[in-house]
């Protein structure tokens, strides 16, 4: 391997973008993630969605996502989330491998380090480490827990190379993050 790939494991909100991004901006990491393609698909078909109240209004997915980003539609609107879990199994039904083969193939071609934010299912852990990649569980105490939906549970008992407790100031995160950094270079 000639440069350093990193994958993400944990569930939702445990700070694994957090722990991306001081990568990228600290590290020189690049950030790829599985799910990219997923919401490029699920813009693309920018489905209509159905706000908690009121109950009469729909909005599409795509003004959601240009309003308020990502994270906090999947917070706010729990369809865009539901959607996203729904789209992405119904391709992986398909075809296991579609959404990794496209990041793991820009992972080992690109020439910085990289950074993958969303390991969540087996076939994605074993191919980060076939292409030499370890993964970094980044846990979070009293987290959210009660999505039980396969995304966020498939890798609980999954084996990982290390453990990044985000469990105190930010500034200790960073530390552990900048800490990994330095370890998956040295090897």
């Amino acid at each position: 391997m000639t440069h350093p790939i990193v994958g993400l494991v944990g569930r939702k909100r445990t700070g694994k973008d957090t722990v991306a991004i001081r990568l990228v901006q600290r590290q020189g990491f690049r950030r790829l993630a599985f799910a990219d393609r997923l919401r490029d698909a699920a813009l693309a078909l920018n489905p209509i969605v159905v706000p908690r109240e009121p109950a009469w209004a729909t909005l599409r997915l795509g003004d959601i996502v240009g309003s308020v980003g990502w994270e906090t539609a999947k917070d706010e609107y729990p369809e865009v989330r539901r959607t996203l879990q729904e789209l992405g199994n119904g391709i992986r039904a398909l075809d296991p491998d579609f959404w990794l083969r496209p990041v793991i193939a820009e992972a080992r071609a690109s020439w910085r380090p990289i950074v993958i934010t969303d390991v969540r299912y087996p076939n994605e852990a074993d191919a980060v480490e076939r292409a030499g990649g370890v993964l970094v569980r980044i846990t979070r105490p009293g987290g959210d827990k009660s999505d039980d939906h396969e995304s966020e549970t498939a890798l609980e008992d999954r084996e990982t190379q290390m453990t990044i407790a985000n469990d105190r100031l930010l500034e200790h995160l960073f530390e552990k993050v900048d800490a990994l950094a330095a370890i998956v270079r040295s090897v």
